[in-house]
């Protein structure tokens, strides 16, 4: 059956509304994340040169006097960010505090907004690309309306990006990434303030365009030793057991 391109859409429950940092829940929801601080760190940085492209500019500039090639990479790259990892490694938890982060590291406010697996909606032919289409389409608009940069998160993106060559994946699937590699490629094109991350635990599975074009692939693996007593001390920071017993 065919979707109806007429059908009203409700965005509200493609997108959650959005969330403007800095806020004091997230600020401590991000420093319970011990263990992932350079991952943070780094992902400050790439997030804050896809929404200040200029700076990089600034810097070549400032040290070399000229453009460096690294301006042309820049303009190739899509903000797209892929968390790959086991459950339970931090990916979802950074992925909903990095712009607080951000937020508080380059002084300025951030949104972000988490798509819905209602995106995939009930099976109708075109359904599903006519969501994806309005919940990248209103992504943008929260930028332009608020200035604020948004990043959108798209958890479980294994059930949206699945690779297009796989024999068993149904044709609504394929012109679903289809409908996302297009709306990354605009993004890109038009400079619009907008980051994603992609969250996965089959990395695997993942398209190989989509692999491509993302900017930065960051693996969250299970904590090593010294990372587990990091936890273990953060967690009984002011007991015997805490930060000092562990250090």
């Amino acid at each position: 059956m065919l979707f109806s391109g007429m059908a009203k859409i409700d965005i509200d429950e493609l997108l959650t509304p959005p969330e403007v940092f800095p806020t004091e829940k997230a600020r401590r929801r991000f420093l319970r994340l011990v263990g992932i601080k350079k991952i943070a760190d780094n992902l400050i940085e790439d997030i804050h040169m896809f929404f200040h492209s200029n700076c990089i500019e600034g810097w070549c500039q400032k040290h070399y006097n000229e453009s460096l090639p690294i301006i042309e990479l820049m303009e190739d790259m899509v903000p797209l960010f892929l968390f790959e990892g086991d459950v339970g490694t931090g990916k979802t938890a950074l992925a909903e505090t990095i712009g607080d982060a951000l937020g508080r590291a380059k002084d300025y406010r951030v949104t972000m907004i988490k798509m819905s697996t209602q995106v995939r909606g009930t099976g109708y032919v075109g359904q599903m690309g006519s969501m994806l289409s309005a919940a990248f389409k209103h992504t943008v608009s929260v930028w332009q309306r608020f200035g604020n940069p948004v990043i959108l998160i798209i958890d479980e993106a294994d059930s949206l990006l699945t690779s297009r060559a796989t024999q068993e994946q149904h044709h609504e699937d394929k012109s679903g990434v289809n409908t996302i590699l297009q709306h990354l490629d605009a993004i890109k094109n038009d400079s619009s303030k907008v980051a994603v991350i992609a969250i996965t635990n089959r990395v695997g599975v993942i398209d190989p365009a989509l692999m491509r074009r993302a900017a930065s692939i960051i693996h969250f693996s299970r904590p090593e030793s010294r990372q587990r007593k990091q936890i273990i001390g953060h967690l009984f920071k002011g007991t015997q057991w805490g930060e000092d017993t562990f250090n």
